[in-house]
């Protein structure tokens, strides 16, 4: 459980697949944490990006754990198994990946792997150890860039489904989140900029275009999503090793 937070950088509660505790404690249970070295420690963070973003504990959660067992055990290429070998995961799957899917999990671990920082204050937003924090930011959760009740009266039809989109979750702090309320991005962003005069590298840190030529700046939500979605995709790939 420590290496799932300390070393890969996801928090438990968010974790895509419970399931995949079973291969992963197995294995550390044979060999501790402190024995593994650096190429091994890497070898089992792509293990795990690459199961988790290609679902791979979606069916036949119990077969593929004693598979994977043996896989670390044996250190085996993943470039030789079918299922880890190459990425299943698209930028559309991205895009259309509500917060609780397996999908949206993993993005949003994704994100807490990256150190995300508050967009109005600069402060960690790592949810471990965020009892030790709490001064400072008393409460972090996801909420949307995009604000649900602000989507509600833009979308029309089939969009009505991306309102959800975990593509346009960000972690921010309680404080953040009022100064937010239910304003468009392009107007609550020139806010932030005011009181944060690191709010683009805090905002890139999440992967959230803030640049001139940003869809933020003309509130076009379909444009953000594929922006952001996309530069998530080229993380994603990079954790996995692809």
């Amino acid at each position: 459980l420590v290496f799932i937070e300390d070393d890969i950088g996801i928090p438990l509660r968010i974790l895509p697949y419970n399931t995949t505790l079973v291969p992963l404690t197995t294995f550390l249970m044979r060999k501790s944490r402190d024995s593994l070295s650096a190429s091994e420690v890497d070898f089992i963070k792509q293990w795990f990006w690459r199961a988790s973003l290609n679902n791979r504990y979606g069916s036949e959660a119990a077969t593929t754990g004693i598979t994977d067992t043996r896989i670390l055990s044996e250190n085996t290429d993943l470039k030789t198994i079918t299922g880890l070998n190459r990425p299943t995961f698209t930028i559309d799957d991205f895009i259309e990946a509500p917060s609780g899917s397996a999908t949206g999990k993993s993005i949003l671990g994704l994100l807490q792997a990256r150190k995300p920082l508050d967009l109005s204050s600069n402060i960690d937003l790592k949810l471990k150890g965020i009892q030790k924090r709490k001064k400072l930011i008393k409460n972090v959760d996801k909420h949307h860039i995009f604000p649900k009740d602000y989507l509600k009266t833009k979308l029309r039809g089939n969009n009505k489904l991306l309102m959800d989109s975990v593509c346009n979750l960000a972690w921010i702090s309680a404080k953040t989140n009022l100064l937010i309320s239910n304003t468009p991005p392009s107007r609550y962003f020139k806010k932030l900029e005011e009181v944060n005069k690191d709010f683009k590298f805090s905002a890139e840190q999440q992967f959230i275009p803030v640049g001139a030529s940003s869809p933020i700046w003309d509130n076009n939500y379909r444009k953000f999503l594929k922006l952001r979605a996309e530069l998530i995709f080229k993380e994603a790939l990079k954790n996995c090793g692809f």
